[in-house]
């Protein structure tokens, strides 16, 4: 740890919660927070032991970072997941395009991210019986029957 840095005493549930809307706060488990390298985003989402696992972006130019609108489908339909986005200024869910969902809701994985401090995102744990943000009108227009289902 560099000289003068003190760790923080604060989890990252306690520094970020205030951060997502306040009727979503009973929802929310937990807050993961990804080491920082000073840069700010994710860099990969992959499967490691049944859960999936963010990991933070490197040192790469602003235009190849993912973006949730862009890449929310494409993480909820690689993975077969309900895809959520959180945030003060938009949540949203993503559902995958192609596959029906499985019969029973409670084998549904979902996974969920956070936009915190204008630049940042956290992975977020919420309870099996949380609400879902609304659905985009794209996903409609553009999933399969199967996953209409």
């Amino acid at each position: 740890m560099p000289i003068g840095k003190q760790p923080s005493t604060k989890s990252a549930k306690e520094k970020y919660l205030s951060q997502f809307p306040s009727f979503f706060h009973p929802y929310i488990n937990d807050i993961v927070d990804v080491e920082s390298d000073g840069n700010y985003g994710y860099r990969s989402v992959s499967d490691v032991s049944s859960s999936l696992v963010v990991t933070h972006l490197g040192d790469q130019d602003m235009e190849k970072w993912m973006s949730i609108p862009d890449m929310g489908y494409s993480i909820a339909s690689r993975y077969s997941v309900v895809f959520v986005s959180l945030s003060m200024a938009m949540n949203t869910t993503f559902f995958p395009l192609l596959i029906a969902p499985p019969s029973y809701t409670s084998r549904h994985a979902i996974i969920a991210v956070g936009f915190v401090n204008r630049n940042h995102w956290v992975q977020i744990k919420l309870r099996p019986d949380c609400p879902l943000p609304p659905v985009t009108a794209h996903w409609r227009k553009n999933c399969s029957n199967d996953a209409k289902s």
